[in-house]
């Protein structure tokens, strides 16, 4: 069952929004006008790239939300069975035990303090949602390794790819802007795969 989320309600409100703003328009003129249409590619490269930015924001909101989740569980006698994906998180910060260290629990717990403080600064040092930044904001949000979805993974992996080339180039010289409808068909895509993905509703 679906869990309502207020992250995820802000990203769904943010595509309607940018929709109404810079594409939906543009998709009723195509359609008036398919042989004559001029796109205005400023307002889809805007479009676009404004996504872009809320659909990190939502990853990054997830991550923060589990990392403090985390923390309470931490504080609790049962943290290990309620955090299986604290080994996928160990192994991907790296902040690994030595053969010396004494691993009672309360070392342990000290231990993965510090890697939530080393989540927190990965997760500020983040810039983008491609495949590498996909999978470590997954794991901070719950996800163990292997639960990582690889048809997500490639849509946002070829959504941060595309945004680079108009946040890098003028609108005009961008080789990756698509007509408005498809623009906005990937943007809904990319918004219900999120959905599906952490098993969120509005």
């Amino acid at each position: 069952m679906a869990t309502r989320c207020a992250h995820y309600a802000h990203l769904a409100l943010r595509f309607r929004e940018l929709c109404a703003k810079f594409i939906d328009a543009e998709v009723a003129a195509e359609d008036a006008d398919l042989a004559g249409f001029i796109p205005d590619l400023d307002k889809i490269a805007a479009f676009r790239l404004l996504l872009h930015a809320e659909v990190e924001t939502f990853l990054e909101e997830k991550a923060k939300e589990k990392l403090l989740a985390l923390e309470r569980d931490i504080k609790s006698a049962v943290w290990h069975r309620n955090n299986p994906q604290i080994l996928s998180l160990y192994l991907l910060t790296g902040n690994y035990i030595s053969k010396s260290d004494f691993i009672a629990d309360d070392a342990l717990r000290d231990h993965f303090f510090q890697l939530i403080g080393s989540a927190r600064k990965k997760i500020k040092e983040n810039n983008g949602i491609k495949e590498q930044s996909f999978i470590f904001l997954s794991v901070i949000a719950g996800k163990s390794l292997d639960e990582i979805d690889v048809t997500t993974s490639a849509m946002l992996n070829s959504f941060g790819k595309n945004r680079g080339d108009v946040a890098h180039n003028s609108a005009v010289r961008s080789k990756t802007l698509l007509s408005p409808f498809s623009e906005r068909k990937n943007g809904e895509a990319i918004v219900y795969a999120l959905s599906s993905y952490f098993d969120l509703e509005e």
